[in-house]
């Protein structure tokens, strides 16, 4: 971008025959020079930086969170994508044309996070004033208090409260702790122990990547799951990946009545009796009698339908996953990450399901469960792996190291246990409000100065709204500053609400 970006860059760019004009599929440009590029103009290093806004830009994580498959383009409004001539690459890199993969970037790109103010999400905002977070950077690399680099050689660098943190935490909880055994020779115990930390770190962004909850309506127990994330939940690679709710019915002497969605340890095997989100991509009708004509010779034919054949899926035939903040069915479509199979109203970033109470019920816990890959993703790319033997090897890593377990994301009860305990003022006149809780639950404290009004909104405060319990009892405070609730209520009284 002339004037934005470093003047060193329209001259690589000059240099090549093919500039990449879109975000993803890993399309990006080297300096041919060791010159650092980042966000800041007072950074202290031995080598040339250059100052870069494109690296506070979503745009930067694009490059690789956009994944397409350059061999099918769309035809029209069907379903299935169809293949470029053999030996000719498609005539555009648009996400809005070729196969898609994966569409995170563009998940946040058509959501409420890019927008000038942002999401409150202050359990992923780090520093950022107000708990506000609108790009990518925002929640994978949260500002922090530090310093650049070792300020023992480098006594000049400054003590940033805005540092990024450079740690791009996901939701990985498994294969971390596989790398060490597996690269003995290259990782030892410093690089260990980080995994591991890497580790409890992804936990947190799971715990904190949605809410739940479960509420008796009629003959049947409604869970919600809300998408307290800027793309879809889950996101990114498509095969193996999943969330799943899990129901457990008890009777009033705690005997268990009736589970729905479990899961066995010991075999990596899901009962899907539940609500699962995930995506099916697969094999379309036409390709199906393309590949079979061109391979006459296969033992067993290919069928049209869902696939784990990663290179050759053409069509989704399934996608439920929740979609972000802001979500807009047109603009989803537009880019190929509509849902398929389920619906969402414009706007809705939350999903329904309804479990039929059995008989005799009168309490419920109900769980939310993500997986990094499956039983089924495994197995297949062990059997489908025909050159060496690294199929095998995978699977007997996944055997051996606990199949890959789920990892608990939020969990909801039915009937909800809460109760105010009390309710009073401090020496310091703030406001506060005692409450049972659950530890691990995180709490949303949420006022209005206008309850009843026709115009009445629920305000989310400013900084201290947002409750992590770490025991059965949780204290929130209002303190009536500008910088909390938004200051003193103008009608001398207010009204509070409390979700989890």
């Amino acid at each position: 971008q002339p004037g934005i970006s470093p003047a060193a860059d329209e001259g690589i760019l000059d240099d090549l025959e093919n500039v990449p004009t879109h975000q993803g599929n890993g399309m990006f440009v080297f300096d041919p020079k060791a010159h650092r590029r980042g966000p800041f103009a007072d950074s202290v290093s031995p080598h040339i930086d250059l100052v870069s806004p494109f690296h506070q830009n979503s745009a930067v994580c694009g490059t690789c969170h956009d994944v397409s498959n350059p061999v099918f383009i769309r035809n029209g409004t069907n379903a299935e994508y169809i293949h470029n001539d053999f030996d000719t690459p498609p005539d555009t890199d648009s996400t809005d044309i070729l196969m898609p993969v994966e569409r995170t970037y563009s998940e946040w790109l058509h959501s409420a996070y890019n927008s000038s103010n942002g999401v409150y999400a202050p359990q992923f905002a780090g520093n950022k004033e107000g708990g506000m977070v609108v790009s990518c950077q925002d929640c994978h690399m949260p500002d922090i208090l530090g310093q650049g680099c070792d300020p023992t050689q480098f006594p000049d660098v400054a003590m940033r409260p805005d540092l990024p943190l450079h740690d791009l935490t996901g939701g990985s909880t498994w294969l971390p702790n596989l790398l060490p055994g597996v690269f003995t020779n290259e990782l030892g115990a410093a690089e260990a122990a980080a995994l591991s930390n890497g580790v409890f770190r992804a936990e947190y962004m799971l715990r904190h990547a949605a809410r739940m909850k479960a509420e008796k309506v009629g003959d049947e127990l409604r869970v919600t799951v809300i998408n307290e994330t800027g793309h879809k939940l889950p996101s990114g690679y498509p095969e193996g990946r999943r969330i799943w709710i899990n129901v457990r019915f008890y009777d009033g002497s705690d005997t268990l009545l009736e589970e729905l969605g479990g899961y066995d340890y010991d075999t990596g095997v899901l009962n899907t009796d539940t609500t699962v989100y995930e995506i099916h991509p697969g094999i379309g009708t036409n390709l199906a009698a393309i590949l079979n004509e061109l391979n006459d010779d296969l033992p067993e034919p290919f069928e049209p339908g869902p696939s784990l054949h990663f290179v050759l899926n053409n069509q989704v035939y399934e996608d439920n996953r929740i979609p972000p903040r802001g979500f807009s069915n047109a603009e989803f479509e537009e880019f190929g990450g509509a849902p398929v199979g389920h619906h969402y109203d414009d706007g809705q970033y939350w999903d329904e399901s309804y479990f039929t109470l059995p008989t005799g019920a009168v309490r419920a816990d109900v769980q939310l469960y993500y997986q990094s890959t499956s039983k089924e993703f495994i197995e297949f790319l062990r059997d489908e792996n025909h050159t060496d033997t690294k199929g095998q090897e995978l699977y007997d890593l996944w055997n051996d190291n606990g199949k890959c377990p789920p990892t608990l994301m939020v969990e909801a009860v039915w009937p909800e246990n809460f109760s105010i305990n009390s309710i009073g003022w401090t020496v310091d006149q703030e406001l506060g409000i005692a409450f049972n809780s659950i530890s691990g639950y995180t709490y949303w404290i949420e006022y209005t100065d206008d309850l009843g009004a026709s115009n009445m909104l629920w305000q989310l405060f400013l900084s201290n709204g947002f409750i992590e319990a770490i025991g059965t009892n949780s204290l929130f405070l209002d303190d009536f500053t500008p910088t909390t609730s938004g200051g003193e209520p103008a009608e001398g009284h207010r009204f509070y609400q409390i979700q989890r």
